[in-house]
């Protein structure tokens, strides 16, 4: 016996540990309390059970046949399948019909301490087996009318299944059997899908009388549990005849829920004497039927209380117990876990699951996590919601310790598995109207502000200097809200230095806090958050890609088997090339001579090669879209081998910023669409994570496109399923149709959603079915695909289906472009989407591989072989050889996009000299390239890139404290780079739901031509200049940042160093234009800048700490836009941004502003936004 003097927290582990004890224990009570009693009560009860644990009768059997059910099935002993009755009724149960696996391993003491060690289940598979129970007659145990109340409950474990799908648990009625109605359903208890997660569902009907005909009634729970590989209790308690009485429960807790259907009623239901299945119903339909386990099934015809389900599942909310034990925290490295498969519930769960993912940091800071991928490499969503759990073994000087621990939901700090610190639970907000967020830190004045919605709590502790267990577990996600951390992060500062304003004053009034870490010092300050964030998110990006590679082994090879077959085929038709050519111009490879051929025959010489300095630049803004940087420059230069051109583009090609310099261009092909805040017409996913991976993978382009037409992967945060959205459209696989057939077969059938079309050889139905294919079932032609009045009184225009007409799928184009399908490639004989991808992206399908690189030769030469990209109905290529050439040639490489680039750039004719303003040379000859403006995003990442600034624009998101549900609202995160923008547009039109810090690359960004709205696919933007191109750049924001010289300026650090005049004009030109200054320029710039320069260094700034990064967040978000301050707030805040960047203090005033309108010149010459 042991004697202990406890505490109810105390008590409250022993109530998670007293099952698996021999040893009886004594309790004291020091402080009574209602919680307290709660406990105690449970406590006893469990007791009572544990000395069951090993008899031959579970805990969990007394304790359900205490609460005598009518039914229950616990799946053991010689007839499984069988139920255990109680009552007078004797109630025959059918043999089970089709195959139901039995003796499968069931929830364990794992799960809850009252199972016996060896506890069964069965398995059930959809539309193979069902447990039928025959009902004995009228006013039977298993019939519940008007006043009779229902306890329905069973322990799940469920396979993955989507929203379209209602997994039975057990139901009566709908049976669908002969001689009785269809819409006869007593009662059901069943699952829905909601993304990973699955909901509670309870379904009945009431009866008709001479007044109202029956009615379906559902309720469906706002909180369910993750779909995953762990078990789960279930149950719903209702009285029949009482609107309000019905609860729902999950893992032992009740969850909220409402009446989605019919709405809560005083009617009877339906009875008579049709079947109850268990695991089916609707005639065993797929969409109805369970996949899955099932334990523990019971039917009372009483409501159980909450505290037998609490006994059911032990759960307590807070304080919660200690983590469940782990492998060991590593020693100076911290150890990530991710715990998924808890309760949907705004609470610490009573067991954690192990973890299903791990990964090291170097600090106690979480704003992303690495992505999870499926096994086919694209992102996937994790459970939601999970917990987050860091630990760590670090040694720190002995003293007095703050620890200041901020966290976005709710969290708590463990040390030496003591509870030394917690966040309490943050509940959602509703509507607009909250109050405006403290965003300054009152516990750590100076301190990075805090996150909107987050909360901070602050412990001292005292360590003596040896090394100790940090333990942080953090809640995110749940109830149908994003997955997110905010800046949830531990940090610390010694007691007297954190009391100490002498320490802040002489710091510039910077906090001492430093973000806990075992390796680097994280200055809790914007800069030193920041700084530190960037970084993190760069590690992530390498992180990914290397999980891709992990988890893609399988779908890599049969991708490489694939691009065999390919290579094979292709290899055994003829190949095209260039013409023998006697001449002296200097070829560089087969596309010249290709491109020579033609300039012979029209007698047109082609132009000279450009310059080093060109070539580097233009290379560079090809392949990565920004100027090389000076180390680059620095680097080619000293370069004196012939080959250092080649050498240059495999370096460029291997850059990052391959990889983002593509995704704007796709982004409009593909009529990439999301919206931060409500749906509009056509908002898609934001794929455009699908579509960056894709190109820093350098994935093949066959597999690029079959990828995006599966349609797989994560929908809401940046998987390639996210194309498959276009809300508002009531044809929405006709739009995404559209977009493939122009994307990647160069066919325009934007016409055929609403008639044939009069200038190309394709009608309706060739779309329709094509969207048929994608949908994956015959596609209905809607409503609004006609023209007004429903036919047209032109010969031209002709409508050859009627609205409502379902069309079939099936491949429009075998005679158009062939691609009929080799053995072996194609993975689904069953699956029309699948079938799709295959043919678009057959060797077969010439077509595919010629509108590809066609692409490519667009836009490095600024003009296509075929000039148009999107319709070849009419176009016929300039130089048919070489694109059949290059075609042939993308196949054999396997579809690799750089190595198409890789020829064009190292051909001598993309290396020519632009064609002059007055050359007259028709362009389709080649012989010279066509002059190109940057592209928006170009122009924006080079403002940014050159100066070495970061855009620090804040969240592209409006939800900022996820109060949202996740189909309201999107998070895309914090731009580095232009594509990440996206369209700010609200409905409501308010300044209180605008972004400061995002308007003025959003208003740079639809200046030069980029679309914040992308409902149709679209290749060439609007390139007409107009008068707002000048002026946004001279006058706007931007422009403002980009020659102001604040702290963050790369022309502030070259201003600082110790050089003559000349040599910091040089080392502008070669930074911003890529070229070194003419003489007159030099000169002209050395005059401006020579008064006052020896004297430009502030030298008593210099040596001073760096003053505070300005704060970029308001607070301001859906849940308070309509607060009388927020539009003030915002207002004011934009007023701040258009001033541009803080100047630096470390150099004089006047000379700055020379040193500026220097920048301003430079920035304002033709050569800045136009590709050399």
């Amino acid at each position: 016996m042991k004697v202990a003097l406890v505490d109810w927290q105390t008590l409250r582990l022993a109530i998670f540990q007293i099952a698996d004890k021999q040893t009886c224990h004594w309790i004291f009570i020091m402080t009574p309390s209602p919680r307290f009693i709660c406990c105690l009560a449970s406590l006893m009860i469990l007791l009572s059970y544990a000395t069951l644990a090993n008899a031959q009768e579970s805990a969990w059997a007394k304790l359900v046949k205490e609460d005598a059910p009518v039914l229950w099935w616990n799946f053991d002993g010689d007839q499984p399948t069988q139920p255990v009755t109680f009552g007078n009724d004797v109630i025959p149960t059918l043999n089970p019909v089709g195959e139901i696996k039995v003796d499968q391993p069931g929830p364990r003491r794992s799960v809850s301490s009252l199972f016996a060690a060896e506890n069964r289940s069965v398995e059930m598979t959809s539309q193979v087996g069902v447990i039928k129970v025959v009902d004995p007659g009228e006013k039977s145990l298993i019939d519940f009318d008007k006043g009779d109340a229902i306890t329905i409950e069973a322990w799940v474990k469920p396979d993955a299944f989507g929203g379209a799908r209602y997994m039975y648990i057990a139901g009566k009625g709908r049976t669908y059997d002969k001689g009785f109605p269809r819409e006869n359903h007593n009662y059901s208890l069943r699952l829905q899908g909601k993304g990973p997660d699955a909901v509670l569902s309870f379904l009945f009907r009431t009866r008709a009388d001479k007044k109202t005909p029956g009615d379906w009634h559902r309720w469906t729970s706002k909180a369910g549990f993750t779909v995953d590989k762990g078990w789960h209790h279930v149950a719903v308690t209702y009285e029949f005849g009482k609107a309000d009485s019905l609860v729902g429960y999950v893992d032992g807790q009740p969850v909220p829920g409402v009446w989605d259907m019919g709405g809560a009623t005083d009617r009877a239901p339906v009875v008579d004497n049709d079947q109850l299945w268990i695991g089916s119903s609707m005639g065993m339909g797929r969409t109805s039927s369970f996949d899955g386990q099932l334990d523990e099934v019971a039917i009372y015809r009483k409501a159980l209380t909450p505290e037998r389900f609490m006994i059911r599942v032990p759960y307590f909310p807070t304080p919660s117990p200690p983590p469940m034990p782990q492998s060991a925290p590593p020693r100076d490295e911290i150890l990530v876990e991710v715990i998924e498969g808890i309760p949907d519930t705004p609470s610490w769960p009573a067991t954690m699951p192990e973890p299903t993912e791990s990964w090291k940091e170097p600090a106690f800071a979480f704003f992303a996590a690495p992505q999870r991928y499926s096994s086919k490499a694209l992102r996937i969503d994790r459970g939601n919601p999970l917990i987050l759990r860091a630990s760590s073994v670090m040694k720190l000087p002995a003293g007095k310790y703050n620890f200041l621990v901020r966290t976005l939901r709710f969290g708590r700090l463990f040390i030496d598995g003591q509870l030394a610190v917690e966040t309490p639970q943050r509940g959602h907000r509703g509507g607009g109207h909250g109050k405006m967020y403290e965003l300054e830190s009152k516990m750590a004045p100076g301190s990075r502000q805090l996150y909107p919605g987050a909360i901070e709590r602050m412990v001292e502790v005292e360590l003596d200097g040896n090394a100790h267990e940090f333990r942080f577990e953090v809640h995110a996600g749940g109830q149908t809200r994003r997955v997110e951390f905010g800046e949830t992060s531990v940090s610390f500062a010694p007691v007297s230095a954190s009391s100490d304003q002498n320490v802040k004053a002489s710091n510039n009034g910077a906090t001492p806090f430093r973000v806990l870490s075992t390796k680097r010092d994280i200055p809790m300050t914007n800069r030193g958050w920041e700084s530190y964030e960037r970084q993190r998110r760069n590690d992530y990006v390498q992180l990914d890609q290397q999980k891709r590679q992990e988890v893609g082994g399988a779908e890599q090879h049969y991708w490489n088997q694939r691009h065999e077959v390919a290579q094979q085929i292709v290899g055994l038709k003829p190949s095209v090339e260039p013409a023998n050519l006697e001449t002296d111009t200097a070829v560089g490879n087969d596309i010249d001579r290709f491109i020579l051929a033609r300039l012979k025959k029209e007698q047109v010489k082609p132009a000279p090669l450009c310059d080093a300095w060109t070539f580097m630049r233009r290379v560079s803004l090809h392949l990565i879209g920004t100027p090389p940087s000076p180390e680059l420059v620095k680097e080619f230069m000293a370069d004196k081998s012939p080959d250092r051109r080649m050498r240059f583009i495999d370096r460029m090609l291997e850059h990052p910023g391959w990889a983002d310099h593509w995704v704007g261009y796709w982004q409009d092909v593909l009529a990439e669409n999301p919206n931060i805040i409500n749906p509009t017409l056509n908002n898609t996913g934001p794929f455009r994570w699908w579509i960056f991976e894709s190109f820093l993978d350098n994935k093949p382009f066959d597999r690029f496109a079959t990828e995006l037409i599966s349609m797989e992967g994560s929908t809401t945060f940046g998987g390639p399923a996210g194309f498959e959205m276009a809300s508002g459209n009531d044809a929405p696989f006709a739009a995404k149709a559209h977009i493939i057939s122009q994307g990647f077969l160069a066919l325009e059938m934007k016409c055929a959603r609403c008639h044939d079309a009069p200038y190309h050889d394709f009608d309706q139905e060739d779309l329709f079915s094509i969207a048929a294919m994608l949908k994956r079932s015959p596609q209905k032609v809607p409503k609004s695909s006609t023209i007004p009045g429903g036919q047209s009184n032109s010969e031209l225009v002709k409508v050859s289906l009627k609205p409502e007409q379902p069309i079939s799928a099936k491949w429009p184009f075998a005679e158009k472009v062939g691609s009929s399908i080799p053995d072996g490639i194609l993975q689904s004989s069953d699956d029309s989407r699948r079938e799709l991808a295959a043919r678009v992206t057959s060797p077969h399908n010439e077509r595919f591989a010629e509108v590809l690189v066609n692409r490519l030769w667009h836009r490095y030469l600024g003009r296509g072989l075929v000039i148009s990209m999107d319709d070849w109905e009419t176009e016929k290529p300039s130089h048919p050889g070489l694109l059949r050439h290059l075609a042939r040639e993308f196949v054999l490489s396997g579809y690799d996009i750089k190595h198409i680039a890789r020829l064009i750039l190292n051909s001598h004719t993309y290396q020519r000299q632009i064609a002059a303003v007055e050359d007259q040379t028709p362009a389709e000859l080649f012989a010279a390239p066509v002059r190109q403006r940057l592209t928006a995003e170009q122009l924006v990442d080079t403002l940014f890139v050159t100066s070495g600034k970061n855009f620090r624009a804040g969240d592209m998101n409006i939800d900022v404290d996820g109060s949202r549900e996740i189909k309201n609202s999107i998070n895309l995160g914090i731009p580095r780079r232009a594509w990440m923008f996206s369209s700010m547009s609200n409905e409501r039109d308010r300044p209180s739901l605008t972004l400061p810090h995002v308007a003025p690359f959003v208003s740079t960004l639809e200046t030069f031509g980029w679309r914040s709205s992308r409902q149709s696919p679209q290749t060439i933007r609007e390139e007409e200049a107009t008068v707002l191109q000048p002026a946004i750049i001279a006058n706007g924001t931007l422009g403002r940042r980009f020659t102001r010289l604040s702290d963050d300026s790369e022309f502030t650090e070259i201003a600082l160093r110790d050089q003559p005049a000349s040599e910091l004009v040089n080392a502008v030109f070669v930074r911003a234009l890529t070229r070194k200054p003419g003489s007159e320029e030099r000169a002209m710039f050395v005059e401006l800048l020579s008064d006052g320069y020896d004297e430009r260094i502030n030298l008593e700034e210099v040596n001073k700490p760096l003053p505070p990064l300005p704060a970029l967040r308001t607070g301001v978000g859906w849940s308070n836009h309509l607060h009388p301050e927020a539009n003030t707030l915002q207002v004011e805040t934009h007023e701040i941004v258009n001033l541009g960047d803080p100047p630096t203090k470390r150099l004089a005033a006047a000379w700055r502003q020379r040193f500026e309108d220097m920048l301003w010149v430079v920035m304002n010459s033709p050569e800045f936004v136009f590709a050399p």
